[in-house]
């Protein structure tokens, strides 16, 4: 029977990635792919972590996770930890009340320990986030207004703000301004036309205006602000993933919710 690490590295040289490759993809750091390729447990955190690693390296290699894991040297699974019922007379000698109470502070504890530890995995580099250092701690700029919509499921309409006294003047197309908070990789296509691809640092700012639309595919939507026609829109997502972002000129008849000027139509799609 084949080992688990021959079987996995086999997979990936057959379809000629390599180990930089793979981390690029998967999000999980090349010495740990080589580690579990070389069944070397020594060099990789708590197994719990491990087999999780495992999983998503075969499904990225277009194997079966399940099958590869019962292969000769995968790793363990955890000891599940049985369940032990109270006696009838224990049952008896607590109280319903003090049963809830006890019920909730096991509730409030497990969770406790489940935030802790995937923070302590991304802290110590286990589990990695595009755009995350382990040796910074990220700052998240939140919008000093509220975003007109943030909804990333369906396409929405940014009217223009009017007073009753005068009309606004119509913004020139669609200008979007962009505030890196966290490290980003970001591809942006101005009226159809590439204008940027590359890795943008925390802190730089960015201003990209078509006559049309402006396109952004952000690898990592949380850690970038965006205000558009000078409205703050905020993170382009509000999940750590990739998003794809599109805001649209549209010219018309105006309706009666409109008022004159431009419409913006953002369409807001995660990454695939």
């Amino acid at each position: 029977m084949a080992r688990m690490g021959e079987s996995l590295r086999s997979a990936r040289e057959a379809k000629g990635i390599s180990l930089a490759q793979a981390e690029e993809a998967t999000k999980i750091r090349a010495l740990y792919l080589q580690a579990i390729e070389e069944e070397n447990y020594g060099n990789l955190p708590p197994l719990v972590f491990v087999r999780g690693f495992i999983r998503n390296y075969a499904t990225y290699l277009g194997l079966n996770p399940e099958e590869v894991l019962r292969l000769e040297g995968a790793p363990p699974p955890e000891p599940e930890t049985p369940l032990v019922l109270p006696t009838m007379e224990e049952a008896v000698l607590v109280p319903p009340v003090v049963s809830r109470l006890l019920l909730m502070l096991a509730a409030v504890a497990l969770l406790a320990l489940v935030v802790g530890l995937g923070g302590w995995a991304i802290q110590h580099g286990y589990i990695m986030l595009p755009g995350f250092s382990p040796t910074a701690t990220p700052t998240f700029l939140l919008p000093t207004a509220t975003p007109s919509l943030l909804m990333p499921t369906h396409t929405a309409t940014l009217l223009p703000t009017a007073t009753p006294t005068h009309s606004p003047t119509p913004e020139p197309g669609v200008r979007v301004d962009l505030q890196i908070v966290q490290r980003a990789w970001l591809r942006v296509l101005v009226d159809g036309v590439e204008v940027f691809t590359g890795i943008l640092e925390a802190g730089e700012r960015r201003t990209w205006t078509g006559k049309e639309r402006v396109y952004v595919h952000c690898g990592f939507g949380m850690g970038v602000v965006a205000t558009v026609n000078g409205q703050p829109y905020g993170p382009l997502s509000s999940e750590p993933a990739p998003v794809r972002v599109e805001w649209s000129r549209v010219t018309g008849p105006p309706s009666l919710m409109s008022t004159p000027g431009p419409t913006i139509v953002l369409l807001q799609t995660p990454s695939r």
